[in-house]
């Protein structure tokens, strides 16, 4: 997706907000056509990305209700997808990038128990882990 592209360029330079806009004109792309046919596994994937993005920009600008949100509907489609296809490798570490990513912004947010569910990350040297907290 063009648009993601632009958008990463846009971010190495610094322009947090004009890359946003990009992601999100490529997040509107990207919907338009995984709606079209929610059948193509590409292009779900590709709605996720795109999420992904806009969650990353949100996150770097402090908004983390709104990067929250993004992270959930990209988490949403990688689920039902890895789902799908449990043998897919790809799509099961696009789910653990999801709840990484999750996990991050919530902790950010001083979130310790993630939507209830009692999933945790913790960073250890920089490499997550993803679980379950014991209750």
């Amino acid at each position: 997706m063009q648009h993601n592209k632009v958008g990463d360029v846009l971010v190495a330079q610094g322009n947090l907000p004009e890359a946003l806009k990009s992601y999100q004109t490529g997040l509107a792309i990207a919907d338009r056509l995984a709606k079209a046919d929610p059948g193509n596994a590409g292009w779900q994937r590709d709605l996720s990305v795109s999420y992904d993005k806009v969650g990353d920009v949100l996150v770097r600008q402090g908004n983390l209700p709104e990067a929250l949100k993004s992270y959930q509907a990209s988490l949403a489609i990688r689920d039902r997808l890895s789902k799908a296809d449990p043998g897919n490798a790809g799509w099961q570490r696009d789910l653990s990038v999801s709840y990484a990513k999750l996990a991050d912004a919530y902790r950010k947010a001083g979130v310790a128990d993630v939507d209830g569910r009692g999933v945790c990350a913790v960073d250890l040297n920089h490499g997550w882990r993803v679980g379950r907290i014991a209750r």
